[in-house]
């Protein structure tokens, strides 16, 4: 046998080998979207476009078991024959009802909808993506010298934009819902930005969600009510937060929805016990790698899915199930 073919077997017996083992051991993705869209730019890589997001699902369809989040843990403790895979997405954009909802419907792929619900019926986009929009989009002034909350912000011109975009989330992120929007009209009228008009980047309605669940293919959990970073909030403002999305979720779907995710992935011990106090029955995470027997309910991981063709997708799930 020649030096290369003996190469090619001993490839092909590892690569066997790992998928037995991966087989032998209940594994499960968890696969973490936000938007299915083509925006002008996406700074924060949340959009996947929709002709890729087919080719994903395609993916999954004829290579996958795609189940519900509520099944997790049942499956882990079951014998499989296939990849098991589950679908969610973030925040509550509405192209998730108008451009995911019927590829999902094409292949008959359930998903969860983890749902920030203070965004319901709103008629303006994510702080955000305006946040994106006004620092890569407008021609800005030279400096910027503002309070942020407690905070002064000082930024000038040659440090580029993506620094002060940085800054500003860092800043923004930690304050509640009504000084982040007195912040955004503030940087709107010092950048002379008007916010772009998107419908398919506003929040979901009440009536949209109703419309995207009733099929039974799309779960709703919570997402907290304001998209809290929970981390940097005190616990009695975590907990109203909470009860707040709760009740909402419930009103606009009738049902108590067993999962949560926290926002922007972020979480510590106290945030975790504080979503177990509200009682939830599992938490998802943004941190990476796959869910097994041993991992904690409450800090499932994820893997966030980029703007990729199916061939990559494909391949890079492959190499999650055989590593």
């Amino acid at each position: 046998m020649s030096v290369t073919a003996k190469r090619w077997w001993g490839k092909a017996r590892r690569w066997t080998g790992r998928l037995a083992r991966s087989r032998a051991t209940p594994r499960i993705a968890v696969l973490m979207y936000h938007r299915v869209a083509e925006p002008v730019n996406d700074p924060w890589k949340m959009c996947v476009g929709p002709r890729r997001f087919s080719e994903h699902m395609t993916v999954l369809a004829q290579h996958c078991e795609v189940i519900g989040l509520s099944s997790v843990v049942s499956r882990l403790e079951q014998p499989r024959t296939r990849p098991l895979v589950v679908v969610t997405f973030d925040d509550g954009y509405r192209d998730n009802l108008e451009v995911a909802l019927p590829i999902l419907e094409k292949f008959e792929l359930p998903a969860t909808l983890f749902l920030a619900t203070d965004a319901v019926d709103a008629a303006e986009p994510w702080w955000w993506d305006v946040l994106a929009d006004l620092v890569l989009e407008t021609s800005l002034p030279p400096a910027l010298d503002m309070l942020v909350g407690e905070e002064r912000l000082v930024w000038r011109l040659q440090e580029g934009p993506d620094e002060l975009r940085g800054r500003l989330w860092e800043l923004l992120s930690r304050l509640d819902v009504s000084a982040i929007t007195g912040v955004i009209r503030h940087l709107c009228q010092w950048a002379g930005h008007e916010p772009r008009h998107d419908p398919l980047r506003l929040p979901l309605s009440g009536e949209e969600i109703r419309q995207l669940t009733k099929g039974g293919l799309v779960s709703l959990g919570c997402h907290s009510a304001s998209h809290l970073r929970m981390t940097v909030r005190d616990a009695s403002t975590c907990k109203e937060e909470l009860s707040r999305s709760i009740n909402e979720c419930r009103r606009l779907v009738g049902e108590r929805p067993s999962a949560f995710a926290f926002p922007f992935g972020e979480y510590d011990q106290l945030s975790v016990e504080l979503v177990k106090a509200a009682g939830f029955g599992m938490a998802c995470t943004s941190d990476e790698g796959l869910v097994t027997a041993s991992s904690d309910l409450f800090a499932l991981p994820r893997l966030g899915v980029g703007n990729w063709t199916g061939s990559y997708f494909d391949a890079w799930l492959r190499h999650y199930w055989c590593a």
